[in-house]
């Protein structure tokens, strides 16, 4: 075995590493955290490249940033990993850069304000998630400028849902009741 300093790996601690394995690439933009490994690579080698950390059991999970590739070279994917799972801002792109996701996890779990993008960059969908399941006001829109606005509760329609043409004029409304369809009209 052989012990590399500090800085080697992008990690800030000095590692043994098995002279005969390849050493695992120093990924520019991957900053791990202290006892963990930059593992994969980024283009043109690479198209995903992660940060992961060992336990005293042997296994090992990801823990720290996590970037991923198209195969064009651009950004696919940037995401961050807590004890395995995700967790903390999770941002994905069309293979042009234009942003197709936006949004949050919190222990593995869809969490807070999430926006889906067009490839043409419009907005599709947002709304909101607690704990994994849509709560409030959820507004989607498709291509040729209608849209629908529906309220959540804990994951089930539940409130007004609404349906809007191309000008914005209101054209159809339901009512839901913890996910059960209790009324619509033509507005």
């Amino acid at each position: 075995m052989t012990v590399i300093g500090l800085g080697a790996l992008g990690c800030k601690h000095p590692m043994l590493i098995d002279p005969v394995s390849p050493v695992p690439p120093i990924v520019p933009g991957l900053e791990c955290p202290e006892d963990a490994w930059s593992m994969g690579a980024s283009p043109p080698t690479g198209t995903e490249a992660w940060c992961q950390v060992q336990l005293p059991s042997g296994s090992w999970f990801k823990e720290g940033p996590a970037l991923e590739w198209h195969h064009n070279g651009q950004p696919a994917v940037q995401s961050t990993y807590e004890g395995g799972v995700l967790h903390g801002p999770f941002l994905a792109w069309y293979p042009d850069g234009t942003p197709s996701t936006k949004g949050r996890y919190l222990e593995g779990t869809y969490s807070g304000p999430w926006e889906w993008y067009y490839p043409n960059g419009s907005l599709s969908e947002e709304g909101s998630y607690v704990r994994g399941l849509k709560q409030g006001l959820w507004t989607q829109r498709s291509p040729n400028g209608e849209r629908v606005e529906a309220s959540y509760l804990a994951d089930q329609l539940h409130g007004a849902w609404t349906h809007f043409d191309a000008e914005d004029v209101p054209i159809r409304q339901r009512m839901y009741q913890e996910g059960r369809l209790v009324s619509q009209q033509g507005l």
